[in-house]
């Protein structure tokens, strides 16, 4: 039976757009923290992230949450509905933190910024009264419990650094292993603060980084050692660390956190690498025995 060239591409492409498949629920290797306080040290803070794998076609359901819609409901530009079918689910809590005796007098955070592929972001809102759940049961807030991280409280010295800071280099300040189970959940509590609003932004470029665009969102005013509830990013792009940002005024603190990778996943480079070359062989196979039967012909 004669197969045509194009066949190959076929499979190739259809492997290529299936969802990604692997391990399920909580990504431990892209769950963490980033302590920020630059490039100024007025909207220092933590950032607290986590990115669960949907897998069950549900992830509201998987995880016995309900969702608050943030930003324009009913605008397409703003992207504001919550896509309970997305592949990963990017979390972020933060909580206002001074480090060092140096820091200037505490400030009020007011926002959370995250650079994003916009194009790629399928929606995004609240966990109002939700806050991160590490394993051994303690809730992630204020006292000594602002990091997600092992169970115990803060701990430094497990942080690969404790200021991750600025600039942006993909490393963020604490990430677990791969091999880490169980590391994170979800709890219940009443006195983290809620977004208010949410939708895309530009930063300036003066103070930097300067990347856009970014997904923002708003607290209010958020006073010394206040935690947010988690906030999401729904996409089915796999993740990544790129920039987020605390914000207090016009002043930001950079580090990096977990966000949707602007790149395609290894294994798709390396479907690519195997598929399209089968396919360019079976093509010059055929065009060869074209020739041949041409010339058989004559």
């Amino acid at each position: 039976m004669r197969i045509s060239f194009l066949k190959p591409l076929a499979i190739v492409a259809a492997v290529l757009v299936a969802p990604a498949t692997g391990r399920a629920d909580w990504m431990t290797e892209f769950s963490g923290n980033s302590q920020v306080n630059a490039p100024q040290q007025a909207a220092d803070g933590v950032i607290n992230f986590a990115v669960y794998k949907n897998t069950t076609g549900d992830w509201l359901s998987a995880l016995g949450v309900t969702a608050t819609q943030l930003g324009a409901p009913g605008d397409p530009s703003v992207k504001g509905a919550i896509d309970t079918k997305a592949t990963y689910v990017y979390m972020y809590q933060i909580v206002n933190t001074k480090i060092t005796d140096s820091d200037v007098p505490a400030n009020a955070l007011v926002a959370l910024n995250v650079a994003v592929d916009k194009a790629n972001v399928t929606g995004y809102g609240s966990l109002n009264g939700k806050v991160f759940k590490e394993s051994d049961g303690a809730l992630v807030g204020g006292g000594t419990n602002t990091r997600l991280d092992y169970a115990g409280g803060d701990s430094l010295a497990k942080n690969a650094s404790p200021v991750e800071g600025f600039p942006i280099d993909g490393v963020p300040g604490f990430k677990f292993l791969a091999s880490d189970t169980g590391v994170v959940g979800i709890g219940s509590d009443s006195a983290a603060m809620n977004a208010t609003n949410a939708g895309f932004s530009n930063l300036p470029v003066n103070p930097p980084p300067s990347y856009a665009p970014y997904l923002r969102f708003d607290f209010g005013t958020m006073p010394l050692n206040a935690y947010t509830s988690i906030v999401f990013i729904t996409s089915n792009v796999n993740p990544n660390f790129y920039a987020g940002l605390t914000q207090q005024g016009t002043e930001f603190a950079a580090g990096d956190v977990a966000t949707m990778n602007q790149a395609p996943e290894p294994g798709t480079m390396a479907l690519l690498a195997l598929g399209l070359p089968l396919a360019g062989y079976r093509y010059r196979r055929r065009l060869q025995k074209r020739a041949a039967a041409a010339a058989a012909a004559n």
